[in-house]
């Protein structure tokens, strides 16, 4: 609503962007979002916010790229566009470009319509140097764990087989 209060009361708007920055943006693992719920606060997902994964609300997300942009918070913004980039499976047909897979047509018009007043002229490139680490440190978890797994079920299989000799 920020997006409209603007035109109604910028004074107020501005207090409350304010407010809005300090209580819903947030970074986990690198990724920058727009909380569904303010910081402190817990809450399931509904009908209208979507699915909610890190305290990131997807629509809250989408619709809050363009509110920064329109407040001047370009590498927020930026960063936001970025994170939707990494998450909604985009891709190309042509001239038409899809998220999530083409299964979700109100998501595509949300981004297209938060995308409409981002300028690709700003000159700003956020690092995911922040992300690719905690992507690294996930993988570099997730192989020692299945390496373990393995080697475990091959020591059981040779324990059984030498009790069975």
């Amino acid at each position: 609503m920020l997006i409209f209060l603007r035109d109604i009361d910028e004074r107020l708007a501005n207090a409350q962007f304010k407010l809005f920055k300090e209580n819903f943006i947030d970074t986990k693992f690198g990724l920058t979002g727009i909380r569904e719920y303010s910081k402190g606060e817990f809450g399931m997902g509904d009908v209208d916010s979507g699915r909610i994964l890190f305290g990131f609300g997807g629509a809250a997300t989408i619709v809050g790229m363009q509110t920064l942009f329109l407040y001047g918070e370009y590498e927020l913004s930026i960063k936001i566009r970025n994170t939707i980039e990494a998450f909604s499976f985009p891709f190309m047909n042509g001239n038409e470009k899809k998220y999530f897979f083409g299964m979700l047509p109100i998501a595509d018009a949300f981004i297209a319509w938060s995308h409409s007043r981002v300028s690709p002229d700003v000159a700003i490139d956020p690092s995911f140097t922040s992300f690719r680490i905690y992507s690294i440190l996930i993988f570099a978890l997730l192989s020692i764990f299945s390496w373990m797994l393995v080697v475990s079920k091959k020591s059981s299989k040779m324990s059984l087989h030498i009790l069975w000799d």
